[in-house]
């Protein structure tokens, strides 16, 4: 017969009490004082289990998709410059614009992907290295082993969704362009000007344009890159019945309602979450609404189900 194991929520003293007189444990360990010490052991695996410290959890992944938007930010914002600064040349010269070759379908893609690999990565080794005393899996739990594994999800999963995600950056950033330098010619004091006091205003105008832009595709992709590395890096270390996920807000005042509503909200691995009416399996997921998705900063974290480590 095996030893006993905890219950859910049973108090250590009341365990320490039954599991002292079972029948299995008295044949093992005749002596009372080593049985204390046994059923002492046998409580503690568990109660680690049981209290998670999930405001730490979502502290470190907050600081962690923080580097992971400046960096991502930086280089976007450097894209989207370059692109406008080329229709802007374009514009001076002929007071036109040629949309062709400006923001290619595979400049896009290629930054896109290369942010949610690289990201991925860094989220995927983070929740490893924070969960790796809870798993159950016979795997290595050191995540360069299982980078290239990663790696090579992470990028399938960007290009099946990213390609819409392409054509509204592509769409956004050069309907932007035509609206702008439309304005522009339509205003007589700035066409007045001369050329370098125009591309002058041009580029201030374009790379303040940039920066906003890139913010805010990349706080959107980030979510989305977090919470399914998070998701990869679990499943390689729990069976997905062992695990149950929570949904974690960040409430700071410019969250929305409906994330609010299920802030702190724990389901089964494979149940949705109910978000403002629309079932969502992660937070940032590619196929939600814009109103559930756009500069979402929310995490879900996924943990191993307290009971699958004793009854």
């Amino acid at each position: 017969m095996p030893l006993p194991k905890p219950r859910i929520n049973e108090s250590e003293s009341d365990f320490i009490d039954r599991c002292i007189i079972d029948a299995e444990v008295q044949n093992e360990f005749p002596d009372l004082d080593q049985r204390i010490a046994v059923c002492n052991n046998l409580y503690r695996p568990t109660k680690k289990s049981l209290n998670y410290d999930f405001d730490s959890f979502y502290k470190g992944i907050q600081r962690k998709r923080d580097i992971q938007e400046r960096n991502w930010s930086r280089k976007f914002a450097r894209f989207y410059f370059a692109e406008y600064q080329k229709a802007v040349k374009q514009f001076l010269e002929t007071n036109n614009v040629n949309e062709r070759g400006l923001f290619a379908f595979k400049d896009v893609e290629d930054l896109m992907t290369g942010m949610y690999v690289g990201a991925g990565w860094e989220f995927a080794s983070w929740y490893m290295r924070n969960f790796t005393r809870y798993q159950t899996k016979a795997i290595s739990t050191n995540p360069n082993e299982l980078r290239g594994i990663w790696e090579q999800q992470i990028l399938q999963y960007a290009k099946i969704y990213s390609a819409s995600k392409i054509t509204l950056i592509q769409g956004t950033a050069l309907d932007k362009l035509k609206r702008i330098t439309r304005a522009f010619m339509g205003d007589p004091e700035f066409m007045a000007l001369g050329i370098r006091e125009k591309a002058r205003i041009l580029n201030n105008k374009f790379k303040q344009i940039s920066r906003w832009q890139a913010k805010r595709i990349v706080r959107t992709e980030t979510t989305t890159i977090s919470n399914y590395a998070i998701d990869q890096s679990a499943t390689a270390m729990f069976a997905k019945e062992q695990l149950q996920k929570r949904w974690i807000t960040s409430v700071d005042g410019f969250e929305r309602d409906a994330h609010r509503m299920v802030n702190g909200d724990v389901k089964p691995y494979d149940q949705p979450f109910i978000v403002g009416g629309e079932a969502m399996q992660m937070a940032g997921e590619p196929t939600a609404s814009a109103a559930n998705r756009v500069n979402c900063r929310c995490i879900v974290v996924k943990v191993p189900i307290p009971d699958q480590f004793g009854q």
